[in-house]
This record gives C-alpha cells, structure tokens and sequence, in this order.
C-alpha cells in the first residue's frame, strides 16, 4: 500500500506560506481524466500544484495532459536540482502549475526552492529572509558538479560549536525531511565541503 503523504504535507506547506487550499484528491492514472481535472482546477484556482508523475516513464502521464490541454505551455521538465529533478512547471489557463516529485523528499525539497518564491510573488510579498544558522560541517561532504543540491543535516553543539551532520538521503523516504533540522544549499560549482568547513543552514520551518 501506498500511503499519500504528499497532499498533506504540501497543503501545510502551502497554508503556512499564506495560501488558502483546496485538496482535490488522487485521479486515476488516465492523461485525459487528469487533463480535464488540471484544466479544472486552473479556471478556478491562481497557482496548481500536483505531486507525482513528474518523471519520463510510460506511466508518468503529468506531461502528456499538460500537452492535452489547450493553450498550456510547458515551460521546464527537469531541474539540475537534487533533490528535485523530475519537477516540471506549466501554464495552464495562463495560471502556474508546478509538477513536484513523487517521492516527498523531492516534493518538499521543491517546495522551498521553487513553489515558495512563486507563491510569495504571487500574493505581493516580500520575500522573507530564510532562517539560517551558521555551523560548520561535522564531517566531509560531498556534491556531484553542475547541480544544485539540498544537503539535510542534522544540528548537534560540540566542543562550544555548532556542527551540521547529513542525514541519510533518500527522496522516497519522509524519514530524511523528518530527521532534518535544516538543510546546506550547496551550489552547482561545489564538490566538496571540508570537514570543520563553515557552512549556512536553513532552518526547516
């Protein structure tokens, strides 16, 4: 069994960006039923957010409905994002529509880097500043180059200083999003980070 937590993550996620949500459930694995539940969902809505089917296999339909649809426009199909690669973003009925991974450590990955920024600019706001703290790695860090990439750490005081430690990774895994406190934003032109090497984390809200 596959137990959908996505829906109520990301509506939280949402609800706390300052977004009033409507939950329009799990439609079946059909392109054109979902085409039309897009189609509907964008007349009536200003942003769509959708989780899963995202990626370029037979059975990930997101893309094909996108193309379904008239006058949509697919703008991205693909992030050098990790996590968070198989996102896709569209515009149906001339309102965005953000495609987030499956797996819900992508999906909420995305959420921060991708779907906040386009909510905050849609309601007029300020962006806020993140919350960070400064730490330093507590171990050896490494990041695969010409890829953005969200390392989740853990924060532990030792010896009078703040240490960032990674959690174990795996985008399917909610454990990783649960064990984080925060995550290093390591940039595409970085391959490593130094143990003892002063890093920022963004505090998870």
């Amino acid at each position: 069994m596959v137990y959908d937590v996505n829906s109520t993550t990301i509506s939280a996620m949402a609800k706390e960006a300052g977004c009033e949500v409507d939950a329009l459930g799990i439609i079946p694995d059909d392109a054109g039923l979902l085409a039309q539940a897009l189609g509907e969902a964008a007349s009536t809505h200003d942003l769509v957010l959708v989780s899963g089917g995202t990626s370029k296999g037979e059975g990930d339909l997101l893309p094909k409905a996108v193309s379904q649809l008239p006058g949509s426009k697919l703008l991205a199909h693909g992030l050098a994002l990790k996590p968070g690669k198989p996102t896709l973003l569209a515009l149906v009925n001339g309102r965005p529509l953000v495609g987030l991974p499956g797996n819900p450590t992508s999906a909420m990955a995305v959420f921060h880097v991708l779907v906040e920024p386009i909510i905050n600019a849609m309601l007029g706001a300020a962006e806020e500043g993140a919350l960070t703290v400064e730490a330093r790695a507590g171990v050896k860090m490494t990041s695969a180059r010409g890829r953005r990439e969200l390392k989740f750490v853990r924060l532990e005081r030792r010896c009078g200083e703040l240490r960032a430690y990674p959690v174990p990774t795996g985008s399917e895994s909610v454990s990783t999003y649960a064990l984080s406190h925060g995550y290093i934003d390591v940039g595409e032109g970085v391959e490593l980070i130094e143990e003892g090497e002063p890093v920022v984390v963004r505090l998870l809200r």
